[in-house]
C-alpha cells in the first residue's frame, strides 16, 4: 500500500533535517510515491524549493510546518 510523506524535515529545520527538498523529492519518485509533504522546524524556509522539486518530479507538493510553542504556565 502506498501512502505520502507527509512529515519531513528539510536541511532547512536545523538538528532536524539534512536533505536538500530536491534529494527529498528524488527518494520520493524512486519509492513511487505521488506526494510529498514537507514540515520544516519553525518556519516555511524549504518551501518554495520544494514545491519546485516536486512539481519537477511531477509529484504533488504539500506544506506544513513543525512549531514549537512556549507553554503558558512555564511563565
Amino acid at each position: 500500500m502506498k501512502f505520502p510523506h507527509l512529515v519531513t524535515y528539510s536541511a532547512y529545520s536545523a538538528h532536524y533535517g539534512v536533505s536538500a527538498p530536491s534529494e527529498l523529492a528524488d527518494v520520493a519518485v524512486a519509492h513511487g510515491a505521488t506526494h510529498l509533504g514537507v514540515t520544516d522546524r519553525d518556519g516555511f524556509y524549504g518551501a518554495v524549493k520544494h514545491v519546485r522539486a516536486c512539481m519537477e518530479r511531477s509529484i504533488a507538493p504539500v506544506l506544513g510546518v513543525d512549531l514549537a510553542l512556549a507553554d503558558p504556565s512555564d511563565r
